[in-house]
């Protein structure tokens, strides 16, 4: 027994030991140049620690066992210096560089790593316990400061003897005296029990018998699964992509494995630190693998940074032991000081800010292959602890939630933000992964079971996909020779086969479906909601966006630029791997109802807890899936723009076919007109694609853009409709729009697609509000109006109108490209954005489907805002129609101003504004379709888009310009032509809702949209055909075929809307309204009918009385030359009257309206021409 000193004094005494060890540990780094000197005073240091043997018998035992520790290790090193000093003939740390890097390095290593304390029995942890049991738990932070400054100092002389380059030594002289106290640090682990006889003696340690984990049950399972599960990707990629030091290299990475899945699984924390350490030292040298400098200094970066949390997480755990507490199952409540602690020690692997600065130093410099798993899974330890300390200790109090939200949603911006600016593809992929831990992080601040399981899952899917981006931009680096992006340029052109995964891994981590991130993005929104979480909810779609964006950096460098240098080939075995982890990627998108179940049967078996997950399961229509391999087939098969264009046209056919064997409802009714209007836009593509390059890509990602049209319309229920929400607006459209590959096309493709992430993140938002209620789309029948769904209704029709385009804010973000090929532009005005007046429709309908009048009284609020929108928004787009002279950017304000109608009609919440809104719907599908195919024909066949450079084409492409004119009449409202009738229920509807002065204003639009089509009528088909138009020729069958038959239908609409009012009647009947009065060629609305039979025998009697007195009366024409004034040296292009100069005070009006708006909003850049 040793006399116990009490209270202060002791605690002083100990004191004054530890900062003694500290100053010569400090001198030792200061000094480290002169290797010998510095080593004997660091080592001396050591003897120090039996100063603190004056607090307990404990303490003695933990020194003395210390000191032993001490002794083997340290002259095991010394052994080992002699060795480098007799062979460099210096003693100075710079002489020394490279000379211990093979098995004398080995042995080298474990000694500076025993030294350290990384053993069996840590005597460290001993002597930290001992602290606690006396009450003097504050002196471990000087354990911990002494720590950190000893391993700076020890692996600065492992870093520059072993791995630095230099000449390495031949062999060890002295290898008796090597081996037997290699054999001595041995034992250490594996017979522990020999070094504790003398402590014995002091004071009572057990002990301890190194044992491995393998109950995979519960949430430790699923990290170990995981871990397994990249690490043997990492084993198989590296076979063929590590070529040197490879002993060196397996070996470390075994060990990392196995360190890996014993964190998971450990049950004591004697075993899990040991393990924590092992896995820390293994990644440090794998880190440093190439031997560069960089790669040395960033390892020590992230050596230094991990062994200090570790030494953290040491003190942690002594708090623990001094209550007796051994296992991780006897913590059953934790101070918020050991809390603090514990979120230090994990967050610094896991690589929170401001934690984090090993990611973005470490991940560059070490391989690829390490990179990977660096990212994809050592910080996921991190996560395990995190989760470990708040739902396994239960350390989940009001105040740590917030301070996990709050550093969760520093670590998310942070990490986004730098992605937006970084050129090292490995660096930026590191930044995405801060951003994304801070996803995980600050979902799990919000301690719900819920969350739990949607963090969870995005672990899967952060660790699959992560992987999948470092090892695919391994590949790109090994054959491009450089990380910088501006020399991977164009690598995706030139190497398709090998940059394709990549490409997969953006989209993935973006959060697009059909990859698991969707899944659990989609989830932890869910849970935030759940939580009446707002600020995690919006906090998470706003980084989400950040990071889009700068993942939309990367795929336009390596995929859509042009390639600046030579690349070489790259394949193999790493290859196909890459392929595996995206297609598990993919597997985790399709089958969320699996994965969920296996997350939250863990869940349940570690926690008790029962997880309520909505009910994510993919649900496949036929026509959704017979288009999907007609997507397939026409990738591999579509070489020509004539086979993929049949075939695309031939598989639209069959689902439509297929569509026609299903009941009739809504959704059913709009995805056979999706499908009608594919099968035309394929037709029409076949001839117009046969100048481009790639037509099966184009045709394939158009198809996939359908699938998603079509999953929408036939959704039963919310997650499947928002799964294909965002196929139809996500990269399959992107792809398509950016097809031309230059500038402008990619500038605004890019611009659309961050538009529609942002509006689909919106919507994710009111949908994981309504989700409480219930998954299916029947939901919104009996949803009850509180104020939370109110809101979640106005984000939902936020989200649909930004959809349409209809948000009356720069409404030129909001538009599609106008540089996309014509057929999918046509297809996107006419078609997709209808997508969201119907989802408006639906939501709108349902909710008061049957309602009494105060729920009624609710929603009409946000009817009546919409329905401003829509009105608005037909001013702005005619508006803006006029002040443009490109032909499509012309056509496409003109779908913004459009689709207002639709807006304006179905928002009144009456049967006579739904039917009208619906009418008008279809109606616009075919005239505008119908518009960019004859403007597409005009672009087909002159390659020009401005107006004031074409003119005269009547002559020269008569069957354009008739089915042009066609659709103008349309368009303008004129009688016998379908828009026409569809307005006049809309007028009338507005005007029965009390709404004179919107009705007043749609009258407007449609005067000012007749206008914009004068000015494009004369621009293009009147006046002179100029010289270089004289061979322009008629389009051929393939383009003149889907005009014609839109041209017809828009005819027999405009006569006979019967064809389209009584499927629309049984929409209403649908939704609880009484169907529209109608006859064959008349509608009613009130007590007001439109009867176009009638109509059209008057307007021909008219017709026919006007051109009988115009021949009668009418002078004979005469042509003549155009008075100049005596100027001569006017060219044909300048007598011609251009666009820019009709109206040119209204335009100049228009003008100064936007001048003044966009310096009162303080908005820059052009707003109409882009």
């Amino acid at each position: 027994m040793i006399n116990h000193f009490k209270g202060v004094r002791v605690e002083s005494i100990v004191f004054l030991f530890l900062l003694v060890i500290l100053a010569l540990k400090i001198f030792a780094l200061t000094n480290k140049e002169n290797v010998k000197k510095s080593f004997v005073v660091a080592s001396i240091a050591e003897l120090f620690y039996l100063g603190v043997a004056i607090i307990s018998n404990s303490a003695l035992s933990a020194a003395v066992l210390h000191i032993e520790y001490q002794t083997v290790f340290r002259i095991l090193a010394f052994l080992m210096l002699f060795e480098f000093f007799a062979f460099a003939k210096s003693e100075k740390l710079s002489d020394l560089a490279g000379v211990g890097f093979g098995w004398s390095g080995v042995v080298f290593g474990f000694a500076i790593f025993g030294s350290l304390g990384v053993s069996l029995i840590t005597s460290k942890q001993l002597i930290l316990n001992a602290f606690s049991s006396a009450g003097m738990f504050e002196l471990g932070y000087m354990i911990v400061v002494i720590n950190i400054v000893q391993a700076v100092y020890l692996m600065s002389l492992f870093e520059t003897i072993v791995f630095k380059k230099g000449e390495k030594t031949a062999k060890i002289t002295n290898l008796l005296p090597v081996g037997i106290f290699t054999l001595a640090g041995i034992a250490v682990f594996v017979l522990p029990q020999v070094y504790l006889i003398i402590p014995k003696l002091f004071g009572n340690i057990k002990p301890f018998t190194l044992s491995f984990g393998f109950d995979f049950s519960g949430i430790r399972g699923i990290f170990a699964l995981i871990f397994a599960f990249i690490a043997f990707i990492v084993f198989l990629y590296s076979f063929d992509y590590i070529q040197k030091h490879k002993k060196f290299y397996y070996s470390a990475l075994a060990i990392l494995s196995i360190a890996l899945i014993e964190v998971a699984l450990s049950d004591s924390f004697e075993s899990f630190y040991l393990f924590w350490e092992l896995m820390t030292i293994s990644s440090y040298l794998l880190i440093m693998h190439s031997r560069e400098d960089a790669a040395i200094s960033a390892a020590k970066i992230y050596f230094v940074m991990c062994i200090g949390g570790a030494y953290l997480l040491q003190l942690a755990f002594s708090d623990f032991y001094a209550n007796g507490m051994e296992y991780f199952t006897d913590v059953s409540a934790v101070s918020l000081n050991i809390g603090i602690l514990m979120l230090l020690g994990f967050g610094v692997k896991a690589g929170i800010v401001p934690l984090h600065k090993w990611l973005p130093a470490a991940h560059p410099e070490a391989p690829s292959s390490i990179s990977a798993p660096l990212s994809g899974i050592l910080t996921k330890a991190g996560i395990f602890g995190i989760i470990t300390l708040i739902y396994v200790f239960n350390f989940n109090s009001q105040i740590f939630s917030y301070l996990l939200i709050g550093i969760g949603l520093v670590t998310l911006f942070y990490g986004e933000i730098k992605t937006l600016f970084e050129k090292d593809i490995k660096r930026l992929f590191a930044y995405s992964t801060i951003g994304q831990i801070g996803e995980i992080v600050t979902v799990l601040g919000l301690m719900s079971s819920l969350a739990l399981s949607g963090a969870l899952y995005h672990i899967i899917n952060h660790a699959v996909v992560k992987d999948l981006l470092f090892l695919s931009a391994g590949l790109l680096i090994m054959s491009a020779g450089s990380r910088n992006l501006d020399d991977l340029k164009g690598i995706g052109k030139k190497m398709p086969l090998l940059a394709f995964p990549l490409g997969v891994g953006v989209f993935a981590i973006s959060a697009f479906p059909p990859f698991g991130n969707f899944n659990s993005k989609f989830l932890m929104i869910n849970a935030s909601m759940q939580s009446d979480n707002y600020l995690v909810a919006f906090g998470l779609i706003i980084g989400a966006v950040i990071g889009f964006i700068g993942m939309l950096r990367v795929f336009r460098f390596i995929f859509l630029l042009n390639p600046v240098r030579e690349f070489k080939k790259v394949g193999g075995l790493k290859l196909w791997v890459v392929y595996l982890l995206a297609f598990v990627s993919f597997l985790l998108g399709v089958f969320p109802k699996e994965v969920l179940s296996f997350i939250n049967s863990a869940i349940h078996q570690t926690l008790a807890l029962n997880v309520n997950t909505p009910d994510f399961v993919l649900n496949l229509p036929l026509s959704v899936i017979i288009m999907t391999l007609g997507a397939i087939v026409v990738f591999f098969f579509g070489k020509t723009s004539k086979n993929a264009g049949i075939l695309a046209a031939s598989f639209s056919f069959i689902a439509l076919l297929e569509i026609f064997t299903h009941k009739f409802s809504f959704g059913v009714f709009f995805a056979g007109l999706v499908l009608f209007m594919a099968v035309l836009n394929f037709t029409y593509a076949i001839q117009y694609m046969d100048h481009s390059h790639k037509p099966n890509r184009f045709f394939a990602n158009f198809m996939v853009m359908i699938v998603g049209i079509l999953g929408v319309a036939l959704a039963k229920n919310i997650y499947n409709m928002f799964f294909f929400w965002e196929i139809m607006g996500g990269w399959a459209l992107y792809i398509a729009l950016v097809h031309e590959e230059d500038d402008y096309s990619i500038r605004e493709a890019s611009k659309y697609l961050v538009y529609n992430f942002a509006g689909a993140g919106i919507l994710m938002i009111g949908l994981s509000v309504i989700l409480k209620y219930g998954n299916s789309c029947l939901v919104f029948k009996t949803i009850p109006l509180t104020h939370e769904v109110i809101f979640a209704i106005s984000l939902l029709t936020i989200g649909f109108l930004a959809k349409a385009a209809q948000l009356p804010i720069r409404i030129d973000y909001q538009m599609h490209p106008k540089p996309a090929p014509t057929p999918i532009s046509g297809y996107i005005s006419s078609t997709m954005l209808k997508t969201g007046p119907f989802m408006l429709v639906k939501m709108f309908y349902f909710i008061i489907a049957g309602a009494v009048a105060i729920r009624l009284a609710s929603i009409g609020v946000i009817g009546h805002i919409a329905a401003t929108v829509g009105v608005v928004t037909i001013l702005m787009g005619a508006a803006f129609g006029l002040l443009t002279n490109s032909m499509k950017r012309l056509l496409i304000f003109l779908t913004v101003a459009e689709i207002g109608y639709i807006i304006a009609g179905v928002s009144l919440l009456t049967n006579d504004g739904l039917a009208g809104g619906l009418l008008h719907l279809v109606n616009h599908m075919f005239f505008k379709d119908l518009l960019f195919l004859s403007a597409g024909a005009i672009f087909y066949k002159t390659g020009i888009d401005n107006l004031d450079e074409i003119g005269g084409l009547a002559r020269k492409m008569p069957i354009t310009f008739l089915t042009f004119l066609v659709a103008v009449f349309s368009t303008a409202g004129v009688p016998l032509y379908s828009g026409f009738v569809s307005k006049w229920m809309i007028y009338h509807a507005l005007l029965q809702k009390g709404y004179v002065f919107l009705a007043v204003m749609t009258l407007l639009g449609s005067i000012m949209i007749l206008l914009v089509f004068v000015k494009f009528l004369h621009s293009a088909y009147f006046g002179k055909v100029e010289k270089r138009f004289m061979n322009v020729s008629r389009v051929d069958l393939y383009m003149a075929v889907p005009m014609g038959i839109l041209a017809v239908l828009n005819i027999l609409l405009g006569i006979f809307p019967s064809i389209m009012l009584k499927p629309i009647n049984m929409v209403l009947e649908g939704f609880g309204f009484n169907p529209i009065s109608y006859t064959l060629a008349s509608v009613s609305i009130g007590a007001d009918t439109l009867n176009m039979a009638d109509l059209s025998v008057y307007l021909i009697i008219a017709i026919i009385i006007g051109g009988s007195l115009i021949m009668y009366f009418g002078r004979k024409e005469r042509n003549t030359h155009i008075f100049l004034s005596g100027v001569r040296d006017l060219s044909e292009s300048e007598i011609h009257l251009h666009s820019q100069n009709y109206y040119e005070p209204l335009i100049v009006l228009i003008s100064s309206i936007v001048r003044v708006t966009k310096r009162i909003f303080g908005l820059k850049g052009g707003y109409v021409e882009r």
